[in-house]
């Protein structure tokens, strides 16, 4: 625009052209005129059209006339500095219409010679559905900007080529990542990504295509334009991380340090299937995995067994002891029965002085020859308390057609068995 400006002041004086030009000028699709002596002499129709006043009315103005009161001075300053040949960009200014309307435009001015005189012609251009647009994408920066800020966590705005275009300052001392650095690198510090991508990354300086993190769920939040959230355990910390799609190419990645409540979680889940005297674990609980237990058998055609025992003649301990002799009692067989099982078999406190035992993928023979150990270990324990104690085992193991209740009062029937034939014994079947 600037050059063929410049080529259609250069010829407006020539007769030859000035015909031609005249009319270029009085129809051109912008707002174009020309001063002397500080007054409009000549303006176009779009000049017109586009200000609301009547030719009359403008030609009676002075150029700055119409430039909005604040904008005048820096408007007055530009165009003198381009009348001089000190500025050739154009400036952007404000104007106001006759109806009151501002818009934002854009101008250019140029010395001629006008009629024999020096003269100025310029033009403008309203630049104001993009100064609109300018102005709405600032406003949604500012918004998403505190947005960021009101995450209680790092915050970042990420590209679906996984590069951050905007964090928050927790996300940035958290993590000390920079605007411009992919996700992986400036958070993550290349530690969650393939060695592959690793090497190639350092090697390159770019990315293999298709670079993230192994957890990284970013794709499929934007693919199905949902939220997407887990809690990723990282080095013995773990994060609620979330991506939520804002654009189909846009999304903002949070995570927030729930270790305290993870581990707090833990301990209050341990409290609800735990015996808080023993440790062992509760009723409810054995139950639940007996049922699971049941179902892995009748799927894959695995086996079972499962021992119930109780302490013989508990009752006339704990009234001759005491309760607390009772209770360093329940204890003392906790942990012998624990150290004798493997890590897969379940330990239950079943209520009172009586346990279970669950022993996965065991047969009858052998969850009877642990609870014949168990039972001569106990025998043994004559020295830390005032009297012998003994227990009496019931074993038995899974049958098709087996419910929890089935196979419980089994193994309660052979126990109660065991303690009809003289107690300190295990009967199995």
């Amino acid at each position: 625009m600037g050059k063929l400006f410049e080529k259609f002041i250069s010829n407006l004086c020539s007769d030859d052209c000035r015909g031609l030009l005249g009319s270029i000028f009085l129809s051109a699709p912008i707002p174009m005129w020309i001063s002397q002596d500080g007054r409009f002499k000549m303006v176009n129709l779009n000049m017109i059209n586009t200000l609301g006043f009547t030719e009359k009315e403008l030609l009676n103005m002075h150029p700055l006339d119409p430039v909005y009161p604040e904008d005048r001075e820096g408007v007055r300053e530009a165009a003198l500095a381009m009348l001089r040949g000190e500025r050739s960009e154009p400036y952007i200014f404000r104007v106001i219409t006759k109806r009151g309307d501002i818009l934002w435009c854009i101008g250019y001015v140029a010395p001629i010679n006008f009629r024999g005189q020096k003269g100025v012609l310029g033009y403008f251009m309203n630049i104001t559905p993009q100064k609109r647009l300018e102005e709405e994408l600032m406003r949604e920066k500012r918004h998403l900007s505190l947005m960021l800020e009101g995450i209680p966590a790092g915050a970042f705005l990420i590209t679906w080529e996984r590069k951050i275009i905007q964090q928050n300052q927790t996300g940035e001392r958290l993590f000390g990542s920079k605007v411009g650095q992919y996700c992986w690198e400036g958070i993550h510090k290349l530690n969650f990504i393939s060695e592959k991508e690793r090497e190639f990354y350092l090697k390159t300086g770019s990315p293999l295509p298709g670079t993230k993190c192994y957890f990284c769920r970013a794709d499929e939040a934007l693919k199905e334009d949902k939220p997407k959230r887990d809690i990723i355990k990282l080095e013995g910390t773990f994060w609620e991380t979330w991506w939520v799609p804002l654009d189909r190419d846009l999304y903002l990645h949070y995570a927030m340090d729930v270790t305290y409540y993870k581990k707090l979680e833990e301990e209050l889940y341990q409290l609800s299937i735990t015996d808080p005297l023993t440790g062992a674990y509760n009723r409810r609980y054995f139950l639940q995995r007996l049922e699971e237990e049941i179902e892995r058998a009748r799927r894959g055609g695995n086996t079972f067994s499962l021992a119930l025992f109780d302490l013989d003649n508990f009752k006339d301990f704990n009234d001759t002891y005491g309760h607390q002799a009772g209770d360093r009692l329940l204890q003392f067989v906790v942990d012998v029965t624990r150290r004798r099982l493997r890590k897969i078999d379940l330990l239950a406190r079943f209520g009172g002085e009586e346990f279970t035992i669950l022993f996965p993928n065991t047969s009858l023979k052998d969850a009877t020859k642990v609870c014949e150990q168990l039972r001569k270990n106990l025998e043994g324990s004559e020295t830390l308390f005032p009297r012998l104690v003994t227990a009496s085992f019931g074993v038995t193991e899974y049958r098709d057609g087996d419910t929890p209740q089935s196979i419980l009062k089994r193994a309660d029937d052979l126990m109660y068995e065991a303690k009809r034939r003289g107690k300190d014994q295990v009967v199995w079947g």
